[in-house]
């Protein structure tokens, strides 16, 4: 188990999580990022970018999703989503 932290960004500053979540691998990460976002869009209110920032206890970002607003027509679909330890330059 590893120790994650899902910071909220908006488009103006970083909202720490300081509590964290102890969870064993990336894909489930990625889960409980999705599931997040999902609660997420259905209670906030927002204005602009909103988005995850997660992070391992090093501090290092190992996650970004952008969270979309949810609309009575349709469900959550993240826009996208980064890995920054994937990251490749072409």
């Amino acid at each position: 188990m590893a120790l994650y932290y899902f910071h909220v960004r908006t488009d103006r500053t970083l909202v720490a999580d300081e509590d964290g979540i102890d969870l064993p691998h990336m894909e489930a990460v990625r889960r409980e990022a999705l599931v997040s976002a999902h609660e997420f869009s259905a209670e906030a209110r927002w204005a602009g970018v909103l988005a995850f920032e997660i992070t391992d206890a090093q501090g290092r970002v190992v996650l970004r999703l952008p969270i979309q607003r949810r609309s009575a027509a349709c469900g959550l679909v993240p826009l996208s989503w980064t890995e920054p330890h994937r990251a490749t330059l072409h």
